[in-house]
């Protein structure tokens, strides 16, 4: 297994800062080797755009403290939004998510997975994927089979019209508070779970075969304690996996690979310019040969304000490419991101330090090998109560962007 720390090697300002980092220390599982990145991708900030919002998402019913855009995702035209706040009439926490589909330039409501169970803390709705014509969501509060709140995540078809449940996912293994479920992702016929409360963590890939859930594997982290949360936050693109740890001192975030239907830790990402409080890998996303991590309590002492670190794989081996870090007066910046073809999402929701803030969001681009800041991503009416950011999905050319703070919550819809 690799392992790469990011250091800074030279800080670009220009707007917004960017920071290239080299990758050093890359310890192999065979043999033990430094490689040095050089000096990163430049950035240059110009023509930052401030798209307006293309479409509001919210519940059709729905009260303060449903967190409804919590959790988000994309895929295609479809998008589906979690709820883990929604009550039932006795005031648990049961959950709830919302679908919606894109026609034209018009959203509109459709069919989402529900719960079947009512009269418990479940928090259906606290992570969600979406694959074509397949659902994964999360319920990490379930009493599932490890017992009091060990956590589950239940996997859904869509047919003839509506979402029909077809599988309840739990680890064989899984104990009391594992919240099994808090962060989940799909691809295809391989899911990804979550469990950061079982000891160290855990994370659980699936596959699907023949119409059936199976265990595939359990991704650990290596040399871990406690408390490390690893599997707070996962993702999935094809063979590679990643898994984030951010309890584990300044967090860590781990990169697995599929062969021959066997999974294995390549790589371990760590921040050079770190201390213990940056929670890096609090959320993580993947797209191809580029991986990117938050760290959205980056310097938060000092007054810094979070950053999202970015990584690209040539042939084995995985470099650190740029630092993003916010323009203003951010907090938060990194507890959400997204990554697609050349394009990057970071998510700075507001944090307690700063409670007059109303959260953004930044759209990056990466043209001509190096990464830029391309929009500003902002609803027109937020108010100072909003979390704005709390979670970002991209597709394509679309952004969804979700606020879980205000009111029941929403989610804005962006072209960039």
């Amino acid at each position: 297994m690799e392992r790469w720390s990011a250091s800074r090697r030279r800080v670009l300002r220009s707007g917004s800062v960017l920071a290239a980092i080299g990758a050093a220390g890359c310890v192999g599982d065979e043999s033990d080797r430094e490689t040095d990145a050089g000096d990163g991708d430049e950035t240059e900030e110009s023509g930052v755009d401030e798209p307006a919002v293309a479409a509001e998402l919210t519940p059709e019913s729905g009260e303060s403290g449903d967190r409804f855009g919590t959790a988000i995702t994309l895929d295609g035209g479809a998008a589906l939004v979690g709820a883990p706040g929604d009550a039932d009439a006795a005031g648990y926490r049961v959950g709830a998510t919302y679908g919606f589909e894109r026609s034209g330039d018009d959203w509109s409501r459709r069919r989402a997975p529900a719960p079947d169970r009512d009269g418990a803390d479940v928090e259906f709705g606290a992570a969600v994927a979406l694959d074509g014509d397949t659902a994964l969501v999360g319920a990490p509060v379930d009493d599932g089979s490890g017992g009091f709140e060990s956590g589950s995540a239940y996997a859904f078809e869509w047919a003839d019209g509506d979402w029909r449940r077809q599988a309840t996912l739990t680890p064989d293994d899984g104990g009391p508070g594992g919240w099994f479920g808090t962060a989940v992702a799909l691809d295809g016929t391989t899911a990804l779970a979550g469990a950061p409360g079982d000891g160290p963590g855990v994370a659980y890939a699936f596959e699907r075969a023949d119409g059936d859930w199976r265990r595939q594997a359990t991704l650990e982290p290596q040399g871990s304690e406690s408390d490390d949360r690893f599997g707070t936050a996962v993702a999935l693109d094809g063979a590679t996996a990643i898994v984030g740890a951010p309890g584990d001192g300044p967090g860590v975030a781990y990169a697995f690979e599929r062969t021959d239907g066997t999974w294995r830790r390549r790589a371990a990402f760590e921040p050079e310019d770190a201390d213990s409080a940056d929670r890096f890998g609090a959320a993580v996303a993947v797209a191809g040969d580029v991986v990117l991590v938050g760290a959205p309590r980056r310097d938060f002492a000092a007054g810094g304000a979070g950053a999202a670190y970015v990584f690209e794989r040539s042939g084995e081996d995985w470099r650190g490419r740029v630092i993003l870090e916010p323009d203003g007066d951010e907090r938060g910046f990194g507890a959400a991101v997204a990554v697609g073809d050349g394009t990057a999402i970071v998510g700075a929701p507001n944090s307690n330090a700063d409670p007059d803030g109303t959260g953004t969001a930044n759209a990056y681009e990466r043209r001509d090998g190096a990464w830029r800041r391309r929009a500003n991503l902002a609803p027109e009416d937020a108010d100072s109560a909003d979390g704005f950011g709390t979670a970002v999905a991209l597709d394509g050319t679309t952004a969804l962007v979700g606020d879980d703070a205000r009111g029941p919550g929403a989610a804005y819809a962006f072209e960039l």
